[in-house]
């Protein structure tokens, strides 16, 4: 199944100049913002480098379910696609909602809310609309059809960002569908080497899209001990350990990733973005 999906995603020809939508163009990615402070820092930081080598990072926000991980989507694809006359970059943005989360209902009111006040409302309904027409939604329905996603996505030059909703949210079903192979010399699971696809794919895809790439991953697993755990990622979140159901190697192609909590302050749900602390075996 695995190699039929590759055979596709290499047959696929979209031209260079086009979007999914068909209408042609580019646009300037030198300087992006997202909108999450943190990540915008890193950018800063990294800007000159980025330029160089002619692509952005791979970030992560990694969370527990509910911490505020599909808002802080919101805030960045409204960043990118909203007008430069309203702050924001006027770029298309590409949505892989692999948690089936996704309500423009939301990412409207998100838009609406960073215009802010001062501005006619015939003329922010435009540009409201402006900017949705700019976000691209995409569903996948498993790790497969993402991964197919991801090869169409690439061959796009128009997009500004690229954000993945919910990484991990098809992690039962492609433990469960996944029956053992063989990988190199030694003994793997489908879901192994699906994952694998997966994290090659986006990092192929980054480089020919050339734009900011934020992917959002939920942790469910309580880790045991980092002795037990040790050939995964811990991630400390609060006081509790939490076991990454990823691949060692997703980590590695990370540039940096933060963890996602959210507080009650009175009335309101604060959402913090903090560094990760990630734990390795005997610590």
């Amino acid at each position: 199944m695995i190699s039929d999906i590759l055979d596709i995603v290499s047959q696929i020809k979209v031209d260079s100049g086009a979007d999914v939508s068909g209408q042609s163009g580019t646009q300037p990615r030198t300087e992006l913002t997202t909108g999450v402070q943190p990540i915008d820092d890193v950018l800063a930081q990294q800007r000159d480098s980025v330029e160089q080598a002619g692509r952005a990072p791979i970030f992560e926000l990694i969370g527990l379910p509910g911490s505020g991980k599909t808002q802080l989507v919101y805030r960045i694809s409204a960043t990118l696609a909203m007008p430069l006359v309203g702050g924001g970059h006027e770029t298309h943005v590409a949505i892989i909602d692999m948690a089936g989360k996704f309500d423009v209902r939301q990412q409207k009111q998100h838009i609406e809310q960073r215009l802010g006040k001062g501005i006619a409302r015939e003329s922010v309904e435009r540009m409201v609309d402006g900017a949705l027409s700019r976000i691209h939604v995409f569903s996948p329905l498993s790790t497969a059809s993402a991964i197919a996603t991801l090869g169409v996505l690439g061959k796009q030059k128009r997009f500004g960002g690229l954000l993945i909703d919910g990484l991990g949210s098809n992690h039962r079903i492609d433990h469960s569908e996944g029956a053992p192979i063989r990988l190199a010399s030694r003994k793997a699971t489908g879901q192994f080497r699906m994952q694998q696809v997966l994290v090659d794919t986006l990092v192929q895809v980054q480089q020919q899209m050339e734009c900011v790439v934020v992917v959002t991953n939920v942790v469910i697993m309580r880790a045991r001990s980092t002795a037990e755990d040790s050939g995964h990622r811990i991630v400390e979140i609060g006081k509790t350990l939490y076991r990454d159901h990823m691949i060692p190697r997703w980590r590695c192609v990370l540039a940096r990733s933060f963890v996602v909590e959210a507080a009650r302050s009175g009335s309101e749900t604060e959402i913090s973005v903090g560094q990760t602390r990630v734990m390795r075996a005997g610590q």
